[in-house]
């Protein structure tokens, strides 16, 4: 018999340490699932930048407005220490511009080709930091069917945004005059034809406002020929103007060819000359 209550209480007993070892490990996972995750601090994820600039397609000698934005998407507070932008060679900083987020201060380093800004630069959590800034693009800056492309990034702790970029195609025409004439030998009375070529080698579209020949002395305008422009020019004798617009496309030409009377002439040689006036050059 007590044998028998002997082996009753062993089991009760290991019945109970089971339970309460069971309950020591709820306790702990419920312990563990409780506790709060140790915030690590802002990490890179965390602020996204973009770059863009305004015309992407430009002259030499104009402006560009470029527009830089840092959004932080966490749940903090983020300053950033320095955000830099490294210009294109040969363009020039100009300073801030409307737009740019209240307390951020202008550049500490404006001499190109990085510009820095170290300055005003905090990012509250959930909210953008914006810097918008004028560039000018001097008048020696070649043209090119290569963008300039800058490049940005910011930097905080440790951490680095970006980069990123935008680009922007400086454009301009490039027109090359020919001109001949045929025949080159003549007599008092004869014809002569001429054959000016305008040829666009240039990134964008040339537009010439107006094209004019002055002719020899005794020379005078009969008519267009094919093979090009047929409008008449304003004028037989002297200077005579194709007035324009007329415009060239990229890789194309502008012929004119006419014929002109010699119906008198002194001396033994007669030169002419054909110009063009573009943007108010020649």
């Amino acid at each position: 018999m007590k044998d028998k209550r002997r082996l009753n209480l062993s089991s009760r007993t290991t019945a109970l340490v089971t339970a309460l070892m069971l309950l020591v490990l709820g306790l702990t996972a419920a312990i563990a699932f409780a506790q709060t995750p140790i915030d690590a601090g802002p990490q890179a994820a965390d602020i996204t930048a973009s770059k863009s600039v305004a015309p992407d397609t430009t002259k030499a000698g104009q402006r560009l407005d470029y527009s830089l934005i840092f959004t932080n998407t966490s749940v903090n507070t983020i300053t950033l220490d320095s955000i830099t932008d490294v210009l294109p060679t040969s363009f020039l900083y100009i300073g801030l511009a409307a737009g740019t987020t209240p307390g951020v201060k202008e550049a500490s380093d404006t001499t190109e080709p990085e510009i820095v800004w170290t300055k005003g630069l905090t990012v509250p959590a959930g909210e953008s930091l914006k810097l918008i800034y004028y560039v000018f693009v001097p008048s020696d800056v070649q043209a090119s069917t290569t963008p300039y492309t800058n490049t940005a990034t910011a930097k905080y702790g440790t951490t680095t945004v970006g980069p990123v970029e935008a680009s922007v195609l400086v454009v301009a025409p490039d027109v090359k005059a020919s001109k001949t004439v045929a025949p080159t030998t003549i007599q008092e009375g004869d014809s002569v034809t001429y054959t000016v070529v305008f040829k666009n080698e240039g990134n964008q579209a040339a537009v010439l406002d107006a094209i004019s020949d002055t002719l020899p002395a005794g020379f005078v305008f009969q008519d267009m020929l094919p093979g090009g422009l047929q409008d008449d020019p304003s004028g037989v004798s002297g200077t005579i103007v194709w007035n324009g617009p007329h415009t060239i496309s990229i890789g194309a030409d502008l012929t004119l060819v006419y014929k002109v009377k010699a119906e008198s002439f002194p001396g033994t040689q007669a030169s002419n000359e054909v110009v063009a006036l573009m943007d108010g050059e020649t």
